[in-house]
């Protein structure tokens, strides 16, 4: 009798304890936080948009846009396998290095409810050398950004600056 209380108070216990991770990792403590990152660690920075009333190939953005920690970007591939690269300006990767970086450094996404072009999304995100990928700005029918409104806006209008000078409209067949 004495062996079998032991075994279930051995039981319960672990029960609990398994709960209590449950409910810590659940409510955000204990290693669900999101994490942040430093410029240094970013290794991509993409760009995907979808156009509802476009044809795919004018949609700016459609086939994906991708930009590497060395300034080297791609645009594609299209469905018929056709990729576009080439290099940004030294000062282009400066300048988005540093709208970047207070982005990467935040852990929480603020929101607005102005929404972009009706019809259009766009969804910017960042992969890391770590391995994690992160959403910095995602526009439906509302605006949100990683970090502070400003700062969100001010990367997502340089980097769609960079898309429209990079990314080739039509995209080729």
């Amino acid at each position: 009798m004495n062996g079998r209380f032991l075994l279930r108070n051995a039981f319960y216990s672990n029960v609990a304890a398994l709960g209590c991770f449950v409910v810590l990792l659940l409510s955000g403590c204990g290693g669900n936080k999101s994490v942040t990152h430093t410029v240094a660690q970013v290794t991509q920075v993409k760009e995907v948009t979808t156009c509802e009333a476009v044809p795919p190939d004018s949609c700016v953005g459609q086939f994906g846009f991708a930009i590497d920690s060395m300034g080297n970007f791609s645009a594609g591939p299209s469905p018929t396998g056709k990729t576009v690269t080439g290099a940004i300006t030294s000062a282009e990767l400066s300048a988005l290095q540093a709208a970047l970086a207070p982005l990467v450094q935040s852990s929480s996404m603020t929101c607005n409810n102005q929404g972009g072009v009706p019809g259009v999304r766009d969804k910017i995100s960042a992969s890391f050398t770590d391995g994690s990928r992160s959403d910095l700005v995602t526009i439906s029918r509302q605006s949100c950004f990683l970090g502070d409104t400003a700062d969100g806006m001010a990367f997502r209008d340089l980097f769609r600056q960079l898309l429209k000078k990079y990314y080739p409209n039509p995209f080729p067949a």
